[in-house]
């Protein structure tokens, strides 16, 4: 039976801004909302097409996906609960059979599930790929241009990423395996140098660098280019953050409590690194978006330590930040996901928690 949870609404402002200051941010929290055991990551769409946004939320500790069907207003009623593999680390959202619904593919500890979205909110039995020693992070795209999805998964363990190929009916191919810098803990799929083809990304933790590994068509791919981050990046994101269009990156650094920025030079090398000091400790996941409505990307970070979020707005020279929010969770914060959650328009944050999902209507 699906239960409604409807509870409180508190008052978060921003606390430190500095130099050619962005516009402070100010979240209220609408409500927590129960998922599974020790979250580990989140993601948002439209699971049963009624025009409102939708969560989906991985549960390292109980080995489940948890479904949370938006009301529109910033509150969810409890969907599926979805049984995965062990240990499931990471998530994303996808037509991987090409029905026209949303789907899901998860990165458990050895394994990937998928999931088929039957486009109610609800999904088919998991279909379980045997393949990793310790996967920590899982990313879409089209990777060899043939107008299928395909995905890619950081295995921290070997050191490699896994490129699986789509066929456009929900199978995938053996996986292309290419060896990155140690212990990556965060992939994403973005086209760094705008050759039309997605290239790799990761956040190394234990190298302290991102590999960036260049598509050069088909299912080939360049010899993987490292720079320097922080220290102990574990999640890395994209944006144009200085508004040249191209993609740069940023990374939270679990180590040295920053996250770094990387401006694109234009074709897929970048600047030297620049670190911004958190907030928080410890950010354990990032995201990328506009929360001051001025055009221009801003990112958060959710800090696992100090149980806080922290907002990075960009300045008035673009690609260079300041911090312009910081808010208490209260319990430790592992994953974090944007969207229109409310109803106003707005951006607002979806925080993956212990045992929960936080909503923070952005009333900036």
């Amino acid at each position: 039976m699906l239960k409604l949870f409807v509870l409180f609404s508190a008052l978060f402002t921003a606390s430190v801004s500095f130099g050619q200051a962005p516009p402070t941010v100010h979240f209220s929290l609408i409500g927590s909302f129960p998922v599974g055991a020790s979250p580990s990551a989140i993601v948002a769409a439209d699971f049963n097409r009624d025009g409102k946004t939708d969560l989906a939320v991985s549960n390292s500790g109980s080995g489940t996906v948890t479904i949370l069907l938006g009301t529109g207003l910033g509150t969810f009623i409890t969907g599926a609960t979805l049984p995965v593999g062990a240990e499931p680390a990471s998530l994303i959202v996808g037509d991987f059979n090409g029905d026209g619904k949303k789907d899901l593919a998860v990165a458990n500890a050895t394994s990937i599930s998928m999931l088929i979205g039957n486009g109610d909110g609800t999904f088919q039995t998991a279909n379980t790929i045997a393949y990793g020693v310790k996967l920590t992070s899982i990313a879409a795209g089209d990777f060899n241009t043939d107008g299928k999805l395909d995905f890619v998964v950081a295995d921290a363990s070997a050191g490699t990423v896994g490129v699986f190929y789509g066929s456009g009916v929900g199978t995938f191919s053996a996986p292309k395996i290419i060896a990155v810098g140690t212990s990556p803990k965060s992939v994403i799929g973005v086209d760094v140098n705008n050759d039309g083809k997605a290239d790799i990304v990761t956040a190394n933790s234990t190298a302290n660098t991102v590999s960036v590994i260049l598509n050069t068509g088909g299912t080939t791919f360049g010899t993987p280019q490292s720079f320097i981050t922080g220290t102990t990046p574990v999640a890395v994101a994209f944006g144009d953050f200085n508004r040249d269009g191209f993609a740069d990156l940023v990374t939270g650094n679990a180590g040295s409590d920053d996250s770094t920025v990387l401006i694109n030079n234009g074709n897929g090398t970048f600047q030297a690194p620049v670190s911004y000091y958190s907030y928080g400790s410890s950010p354990s996941a990032i995201a990328v978006a506009d929360f001051t409505h001025d055009l221009l990307p801003d990112f958060v970070t959710v800090n696992d330590v100090t149980r806080d979020v922290t907002i990075y707005g960009n300045k008035a020279t673009p690609g260079t930040f300041s911090e312009a929010g910081a808010f208490v969770i209260n319990t430790p914060a592992t994953g974090v996901v944007v969207g229109a959650f409310t109803g106003f328009g707005h951006t607002d944050l979806a925080v993956a928690t212990g045992g929960a999902v936080w909503i923070l209507q952005n009333i900036t």
